[in-house]
């Protein structure tokens, strides 16, 4: 999936096989009865321990997406497919938060738009943590958050 500026992310690429040994120990790991599949509950924790918060619903509607035997489990191969379906969602919700942020819609959010945009929500930040944040994520000087450096502190963050 390209993001709005064209690029392509990494999650686009190829899954290598240190991929698939990485999701097989995720796998079994969370495949707790050992039945060579993983039930929602089971699936929420493999999500939670990555750092993704989710509903019972969520969880049903992910495995429901790749699980063509409609048992309420998902086995390897469908929890890679779901794996690699959840990444393809991220940049669109980074695209997304960005355009929350840049109110101008210039590609650029500002010291202002980040210190209005976090008081409308109900984060509210005085000036030198606006400032902080800007310079965090700014990494070519200008003083500005660009939809790149939006990304790379989204995914710092993710991890």
């Amino acid at each position: 999936m390209a993001g709005p500026h064209g690029k392509t992310r990494s999650l686009d690429r190829q899954i290598t096989t240190q991929d698939i040994d990485c999701l097989r120990e995720a796998f079994a790991l969370f495949d707790v009865n050992r039945k060579d599949e993983i039930t929602t509950q089971e699936l929420g924790k493999v999500l939670e321990s990555h750092g993704f918060s989710t509903s019972e619903d969520d969880l049903e509607r992910m495995i429901k997406k790749v699980d063509e035997t409609s048992k309420g489990g998902i086995d390897f191969s469908q929890f890679i497919e779901l794996m690699v379906k959840h990444g393809s969602n991220i940049d669109e919700d980074i695209a997304k938060s960005f355009k929350v942020f840049d109110r101008d819609g210039d590609g650029l959010i500002t010291e202002d738009e980040l210190h209005i945009t976090m008081n409308n929500l109900g984060e509210p930040m005085n000036e030198d943590e606006v400032k902080a944040m800007i310079a965090e994520a700014d990494l070519d000087g200008d003083g500005k958050i660009n939809f790149k450096e939006f990304q790379l502190l989204m995914d710092s963050k993710a991890l």
